[in-house]
């Protein structure tokens, strides 16, 4: 091994003996560390077989990848110049193999000596630090030039369920656009728990999509600290790897996705997603946020392709769009046609070729095994369709060379002819009056209907800034941000004034800088139009996006002082003072309303139960659940309530058992008045008190609790009145 070395090529037999005597080999495994930054240790290593990773600590502690070390390349030099330093750096194994150790006690008397040994290694040395100085610098300046890179293309690779070479083709397209293509690829392992796409790379990081999410919606993160989370597999191809553990997959956010693939793109040519089998939220926003989406059917698995049709049946349900889905037959026979398959809405673009696979066994990807097997070369033709596509910008789906044609190229009797046929069109008036009806479902809770009809409105209005940001204001409720964001950019493209767009875009991405800019734009706003209701009321909402609640309770009384009868100004007042912890105040802004409304209730059930009035909140709930009981966490809150007024049943029946057998103990009575409290049973609380006075009539505290019910009873007979 040590002639094949750079370091030791052009040295004698005999030189090499020597090293040979003094050299250690062993095993690495992936995960192990070799040493530590800040360790005594002066030993020369030499990669034989595997990979590692060689990474600093900056100020912050955030480790940071500096250098990969592969096959017949050598770390650890520093050490024979600087022979008192401790180690600047950590080298940890990325994947398994072999390694040469060349221990500092046997190998600096052999430095020492005045042969032609030393002499050589010096010169070798001096080169090898000269090329990895370069290789810092051009790293840096990829950093600098990162930001002016144009967006990459997004592929995901999904299927309905494991065993369908969704991996295996995913890895294979990464390895051919990097390699054969020279494109700069990132490989995005989304399958979560298990992460196999990260095993068969060869990659061992502890900085996985977990850790990237946790830091992708900080206002000072930079683009150097988001490539420390990427792990190189080669030159052109990089690995941002799947959680190290299960439970560590389960804290990443499907909201965060959005964000971390629009900061990918900006660093890669391409981005290949490999989402986890069958269909979750994460596998959704994969989809929502890619080009293209591949489709892995197993051609030989009769249960995998029932799985896949109602796959397809639940994206037709959530009205994802098919068209950017491609459905490739994978473990394809030679004897495989599509129309051998039962009776299904698939439509099959292509067959991947039955093939001996042996990555399971070697741990390695297919690419990396036989790269010109029959199954690469089958991948080869998908990827330079790709490339030719993506060249050629929205592909050829526009090439009609008919025969028959007028002077102007447009075919006249073809069924497919581009005869320009005018939509109808929905006046401004028209178009107003229905998004103020959207409006009016978004506000009742009413999302599929808006969703609905908001993408019924689209076919006819394409051009109505307004319309996209309601879609987008439908899609955040609905919990859609993968969605929203490509319709809140839409609103922005055709209206760059759209600030109520921008700071929900700003909002939903963690762009703080896009949010405050909308905020003060819109306050410019506010103030050439000061008598605007609306605009303030904008303002009021943005705030709140960036929870700057006491802004907004400003902006919305502004709005309210303007139009006091303003009711979805009163309800985001109301909102702003919940969430600035004022429950009891936002509760008096909902009692102004003369009608509550869906939202009106449900938030003021949220603020008496903050308040611990859980019988109030009960009782809110219910009312909303009259107009909407698919509203919001509805359902889960008056099940949480449910199970304690349940207790307190429980408790009510335990008191009434100590009464009947001790009827005389004042105490009882009170302790049950406070319970009837808490159920809301007014009138049962009043007899007991009475009872509990009855019996003492020094009681001081059941006196003062009568009172206060006369007070509140006062209160509400005035309140009503003045509402009247």
């Amino acid at each position: 091994m040590l002639p094949k070395i750079s370091l030791f090529e052009d040295l004698s037999e005999s030189e090499l003996d020597a090293l040979a005597n003094i050299a250690v080999k062993g095993e690495i495994h992936r995960g192990e560390t070799i040493f530590h930054e800040g360790d005594k240790n002066w030993d020369l290593f030499i990669v034989e077989a595997g990979e590692i990773e060689i990474s600093v600590n900056d100020l912050t502690g955030t480790e940071k990848v500096i250098a990969r070390v592969r096959e017949k390349e050598f770390f650890g030099e520093m050490s024979l110049y600087d022979r008192t330093s401790a180690r600047s750096t950590t080298a940890r194994v990325v994947r398994s193999g072999h390694m040469i150790r060349l221990p500092s006690e046997k190998l600096w008397p052999l430095i020492d000596a005045p042969t032609p040994l030393s002499r050589n290694l010096s010169a070798k040395i001096m080169q090898a630090l000269s090329r990895r100085l370069r290789e810092v610098t051009q790293k840096a300046a990829a950093v600098l030039k990162c930001e002016e890179n144009a967006r990459g293309k997004v592929i995901s690779v999904i299927s309905s369920g494991s065993g369908c070479g969704k991996t295996t083709f995913a890895t294979t397209v990464a390895q051919l656009l990097a390699r054969e293509h020279k494109r700069r690829v990132l490989f995005l392992d989304l399958d979560l728990h298990y992460g196999d796409g990260t095993f068969l790379l060869g990659v061992y990081s502890q900085n996985s999509i977990v850790n990237l999410a946790r830091i992708i919606h900080n206002q000072d993160v930079n683009v150097e600290q988001i490539q420390n989370h990427f792990s190189s597999v080669h030159e052109n191809l990089h690995i941002l790897s799947a959680p190290n553990n299960i439970i560590e997959a389960e804290q990443l956010h499907v909201e965060n996705l959005a964000g971390i693939i629009g900061c990918c793109q900006k660093l890669f040519d391409y981005v290949i997603i490999d989402t986890n089998e069958g269909i979750n939220p994460v596998v959704l926003a994969a989809i929502e946020g890619s080009e293209r989406v591949f489709f892995m059917l197993d051609s030989q698995d009769i249960l995998n392709v029932k799985n896949s049709v109602r796959f397809f049946q639940v994206l037709n349900t959530l009205r994802y769009p098919e068209n950017k889905i491609t459905v490739l037959a994978n473990k394809a026979r030679e004897d495989f046609r599509p129309e051998h398959l039962p009776k299904t809405r698939l439509r099959i673009a292509g067959c991947l070729p039955e093939f001996q696979d042996s990555s399971r066994k070697d741990g390695k990807t297919v690419f990396q095994i036989t790269p010109q097997n029959r199954y690469c070369a089958a991948v080869r033709t998908v990827v330079n369709t790709l490339l030719k596509d993506d060249s050629n910008g929205k592909g050829a789906a526009n090439h009609n060379d008919h025969a028959c044609s007028n002077g102007n190229g447009k075919s006249l009797l073809s069924g497919h002819g581009n005869i320009d046929i005018p939509l109808p069109r929905i006046s401004a008036e028209n178009l107003s009056i229905l998004i103020n009806e959207l409006k009016l479902l978004l506000d009742e809770g009413m999302l599929p209907e808006a969703e609905a009809e908001a993408r019924e409105l689209l076919n006819f209005c394409h051009d109505s800034s307004q319309l996209y940001q309601i879609f987008g204001e439908i899609l955040m409720c609905r919990e859609i941000p993968e969605e929203a964001v490509i319709v809140l950019r839409k609103a922005i493209e055709i209206a760059p004034d759209n600030l109520l767009a921008a700071g929900m875009l700003g909002h939903i991405l963690g762009d703080y800088d896009k949010l405050n800019h909308a905020i003060q734009q819109m306050a410019l706003c506010c103030q050439k139009a000061n008598n605007f209701a609306d605009c303030w009321n904008d303002l009021g909402r943005l705030h709140g996006f960036a929870g700057n609640y006491d802004a907004a309770q400003r902006a919305f009384r502004k709005a309210l002082e303007i139009n006091p009868t303003f009711r979805d100004a009163r309800i985001n007042l109301a909102v702003a003072l919940g969430e600035s912890g004022q429950p009891g105040a936002a509760l008096k802004e909902l009692d102004r309303l003369d009608h509550k409304g869906l939202r009106g209730h449900y938030y003021a059930g949220c603020f008496h139960q903050l308040q611990g009035s859980f019988a109030e909140a009960y009782s809110e709930f219910q009312m909303a659940t009259v107009i909407r009981a698919e509203y919001h966490d509805l359902s889960k809150r008056l099940e949480h309530l449910g199970v304690y007024f349940s207790k307190i049943e429980a408790l009510v029946q335990m008191h009434r058992n100590y009464l009947a057998r001790h009827p005389a103990f004042p105490d009882l009575h009170f302790k049950l008045a406070e319970l009837y409290f808490q159920m809301a049973k007014e009138d049962e609380a009043v007899a007991e008190l009475n009872e509990a006075i009855r019996l003492n009539p020094n009681y001081k505290e059941a006196r003062q609790r009568l009172s206060q019910i006369k007070e509140k009873s006062q209160q509400t007979v005035a309140a009503a009145g003045k509402k009247q």
